[in-house]
């Protein structure tokens, strides 16, 4: 068959500090959220059910399943969807569901102490409200955790303002400044005079470390990183000091001002009281010649997450990745000598990545890239223009760049550089680069100056941005259901499997689907034929089909010969967008197999094949069933076993290879062209076997070829009953009783004794349904079964129900106390013989509706060979024929021979000369075994 950010950044504002410290996650940020402490009532809305209330409400719904710390999705009343991706976490998800974060400091208790704590973000932060030397202290939930102190005495209370808490004098002319972010805080030391540098406490500036499950270490190049004890993984990462003075125009202790940039200085550790500190370099800083005051100062705690970057000519082997070495801002452009106040010459470009993995494979709409300017050279517009560009990383530098793609847009922007023309948002289109961006699970946007040389050009921008993208996906590969009388060859949608049918003009029918459509009538369908590349000259064209699932049937035209041809199909949504191309094979085959050959492999003994030696339901037969048209040969053959000499009946169009057993009727599928021999037993004096060929397109061998195959054979019916092999196993009462046959009266059954019961006939009556008799061992034995219904086996009796209420067993051989193994029972006025398999699974074959008080002659077996269940029953008025069921060739449950026949116990009314032998009788032979009855009272086994 062919089928065709830094995660955890400083705020919105830059965040210049002492010590940003922000305690890792073990897992990348679209995952780090907080589980609800309690399951959600209701599972998450999915796109579908999104897109389906948006169009039947005429209103926009959130997918609530696609919701992460870092995207969320919105499903459109027009069927398409817009998927927000921010290049960090910007929500969490609470007990509540999820919840914007919040680094508004609040007041809160822990273990019984008064402390600020950040409203809502997804690691535990504490900050310190003074009265004691702790600054604050991070834990990310998950064993890790660092607290700092201060050094020089207790903290001051602090003035607390959105997510800053300003301790002021700490030490003479300094104050300290906590920013809170979303996995992290900083610590900015604001020095606000010389005099103030020049205290000895803040040229040797240190906080003091301690750590749970983390060890705070220096390596080679001076970064200082906290790896987890448990985990081995670096959990916190020091990207390097920073600091800047306020030479540039508004310089605070968040933002180092109109064209300032910030300036690293080193970090040590050492150990001091028995406390590990982090020393400040600070010679580097107050030795700089022209500081204009005040100074601030901020080494940098952050944990890593790729999102963004900006690098700089300045520092051209520099990594500025997250946040490294910079003052949270965005550079854009060129800064000249001149303005620069460290006095280099600055041409920078900023990469923004976002994990686009949601919108992979969906169809683009628009696409649009958003931040915020917030500084520029002048109000005087100056273009910006945007780049996709490769994979950025820890290792992007100015002097390692990832290649420009294509660029996607260009605007003229001026914020930020005064009132007249304040910070605010701009947006770039990324349309141009939609071919490059499908299917791509991260996407990597530049932000750089249209004209590199041009100082007016300086920018600077936040480093948080976030991508619109609005998109639909094309509607589903239609799915094939069905073709008018197609069969299928093989295993359906497996390498090698075919479909026939033997209609010349067949009904085609598919299903269509769109995921993320549902606004109804939005999808056209389009079926045609195909012959070796070639159209067939018909079409089918449906418009208005529902996306959710409908079905569509198309009938060629006109007439295709016999051949193999391919059925193509496609969908397309209101948005002009084309699913994939169906493509299913299928042959057109109108030509019957001829009638097939039976060669007996047994030799028979006269020209109507006669077994003497035979034994009914015994002895085995086989015969050789073969084509007889080397040109057009049969796949398989249907034959059919049944009693007599006249040849069966063709049980109508219901059988091939995936449909195998149908009453008397088997498949079997050799394989195209090939012969099979068959095994039967015989089921009477005379009986028939007739065979039909068949193809794959369902042609038989008849009526188009003329007769079927049939033959007869006879095996002698009394030879199948020796007298010597009957016995009887008497019976314990359990509340039945024995009566004379004579003494019956109308009033019990209505024809009063059964056929041919003598005088001196004994007949086993049970007055209620709670009465029953068990078969007994005989003396020095315990054999009570009668059979092991693990092999063929046959049961038979009078019996004359009271009523036809309710099921009611009459024969039944136990497999244990609690288990039936095989039973012959009164079911609702219908007789049926039962028998359990392995696998719990009970065969069944019944009779026709019977009547109550009427004494009825059942003869039932279990055919192993043949593998059929057949009944019949006989009363005075009738003589039926045998009914048969198939019975798949599966294990059925044996016994041992301790278990016992048990008669009665749900039915009441009569039974007379039960019957339950381990031999598979014919109609003649139950007439044989009634005579070895006598006036025996048992069970004849």
């Amino acid at each position: 068959m062919r089928f065709s950010s830094a995660l955890f950044r400083r705020a919105c504002v830059p965040v210049l500090s002492l010590g940003l410290l922000s305690i890792g996650l073990a897992v990348p940020a679209a995952n780090a959220d907080t589980e609800p402490s309690t399951p959600a009532v209701d599972a998450p809305k999915s796109e579908a059910s999104a897109v389906a209330e948006a169009t039947a409400t005429a209103q926009d719904v959130v997918v609530d399943a696609a919701t992460s710390p870092t995207s969320k999705t919105t499903a459109h009343p027009d069927g398409t969807l817009s998927t927000t991706i921010s290049n960090e976490p910007v929500r969490m998800k609470t007990g509540e569901g999820w919840t914007d974060i919040s680094t508004d400091l609040v007041h809160a208790t822990v273990d019984g102490v008064s402390v600020l704590k950040p409203e809502n973000v997804p690691v535990d932060i504490t900050v310190g409200k003074g009265g004691t030397s702790e600054i604050a202290s991070l834990d990310d939930k998950k064993g890790h955790s660092i607290t700092q102190s201060w050094p020089f005495g207790t903290l001051p209370v602090p003035v607390v303002e959105g997510n800053s808490a300003t301790y002021r004098q700490v030490l003479p002319g300094v104050d300290l400044i906590q920013l809170v972010h979303k996995a992290g805080i900083s610590q900015v030391l604001k020095i606000e005079t010389a005099e103030a540098a020049r205290d000895p406490r803040v040229a040797e500036m240190r906080i003091f470390l301690d750590s749970e499950n983390l060890v705070v270490a220096q390596g080679a190049d001076g970064e200082l990183t906290g790896k987890g004890t448990d985990s081995g993984d670096v959990e916190l990462h020091n990207t390097g000091g920073l600091w800047w003075d306020s030479s540039a125009q508004g310089a605070t202790a968040t933002d180092p001002g109109g064209q300032g940039v910030s300036r690293p200085f080193e970090l040590s550790l050492r150990s001091e009281a028995g406390k590990q500190a982090q020393v400040f370099g600070m010679d580097e800083i107050l030795d700089t010649a022209g500081l204009t005051f005040p100074v601030y100062v901020d080494p940098d705690w952050t944990f890593k997450q790729p999102s963004y970057v900006f690098v700089d000519t300045a520092y051209p082997g520099t990594s500025y990745w997250n946040g490294n070495l910079t003052d949270g801002r965005m550079h854009v452009g060129y800064l000249p000598t001149y303005w620069a106040p460290d006095g280099r010459t600055h041409l920078a470009r900023s990469y923004f990545q976002f994990d686009t993995s949601y919108i992979v494979g969906k169809d683009i709409l628009a696409a649009r890239l958003n931040t915020v300017e917030t500084w520029s050279s002048s109000c005087t517009p100056a273009n910006v223009a945007s780049w996709v560009t490769g994979d950025i990383g820890p290792g992007t530098t100015w002097n390692v760049q990832p290649g420009l793609i294509m660029q996607t847009d260009m605007g003229a922007v001026a914020k930020g550089y005064s009132t007249a023309c304040p910070a605010g948002s701009v947006g770039f289109d990324l349309m141009a680069a939609k071919s490059i961006l499908l299917n791509k699970t991260k996407w990597n946007v530049m932000l750089a100056a249209g004209n590199e040389s041009d100082p007016l050009g300086w920018k600077k921008f936040q480093n948080t941005a976030d991508i619109t993208v609005t998109h639909n996906v094309a509607p589903n590969i239609p799915v094939f259901q069905s073709i008018s009388d197609g069969r299928w060859f093989g295993t359906p949608w497996t390498d090698g499997s075919r479909i026939y049918t033997r209609d010349k003009t067949p009904s085609f029918t598919v299903q269509a689907s769109d995921p993320d459509s549902y606004d109804g009538g939005t999808l056209t369908v389009q079926m045609s034929v195909w012959k070796n590349g070639v159209w067939q000259g018909a079409d089918g064209n449906f418009s208005g089909v529902s996306p959710g699932g409908a079905n569509v049937t198309w009938q060629d035209s006109p007439a295709l010969a016999d051949g193999s041809y391919t059925l193509r199909a496609i969908a397309k949504d209101k948005w002009g967008l084309t699913s994939p191309l169906m493509a299913v094979d299928f042959t057109v085959d109108t030509t019957a197999p001829s009638t097939p050959k039976i060669t007996p492999i047994t030799a028979p003994q006269a020209t109507v094949p006669s077994y003497p030696n035979g034994v009914i339901g015994e002895t085995l037969f086989s015969f050789k069933l073969s084509s007889t048209d080397a040109a057009n040969k049969a796949d398989g053959y249907i034959f059919a076993i049944q009693e007599g000499t006249a040849a069966a009946i063709y049980p109508a169009d219901l059988l091939n290879c995936s449909h195998t057993r149908v009453r008397e009727f088997v498949v079997v599928c050799p394989g195209y062209g090939q012969d099979t021999t068959i095994t039967i037993t015989a089921l009477d004096e005379y009986t028939s076997l007739t065979v039909w060929a068949f193809d794959d397109a369902g042609n038989i061998a008849m009526p188009i070829k003329g007769a079927p195959a049939h033959v007869k054979f006879s095996v002698p019916a009394l030879q199948t009953l020796p007298n010597t092999q009957t016995d009887f196993l008497e019976l314990e009462l359990s509340g039945a009783e024995w009566i004379p046959a004579k003494d019956i009266t109308t009033s019990q059954c209505a024809d009063g004794k059964p056929i041919n019961a003598g005088t001196t006939a004994d007949v086993l009556n049970f007055p209620t349904t709670g009465t029953y008799a068990d078969t007994k061992a005989k003396a020095g034995s315990t054999v009570r079964r009668a059979i092991d219904p693990g092999d063929g086996f046959s049961v038979a009796a009078w019996v004359c129900p009271k009523t036809t209420t309710g099921l009611q067993p009459l024969i039944s051989q136990l497999a244990n106390s609690s288990t039936i193994a095989a039973a012959l029972r009164f079911d609702g006025g219908t007789y049926h013989l039962g028998s359990r398999l392995s696998t719990g699974i009970e065969e069944r074959v019944s009779t026709a509706q019977l009547a109550a008080g009427q004494w009825t002659y059942v003869t039932a077996v279990y055919d192993n060979i043949n593998a059929q269940l057949r009944i019949t029953t006989a009363n005075a008025n009738q003589v039926g024929d045998w009914t048969i069921a198939a019975s798949p060739n599966a294990t059925h449950v044996g016994t041992d021979a301790t278990q016992p026949v048990r008669l009665g116990q749900g039915f009441a009314g009569q039974i007379y000369r039960p019957v339950m032998t381990q031999r598979v009788l014919s109609e003649a032979s139950f007439g044989t075994i009634q005579t070895q009855y006598g006036t025996t009272r048992g069970l004849l086994k």
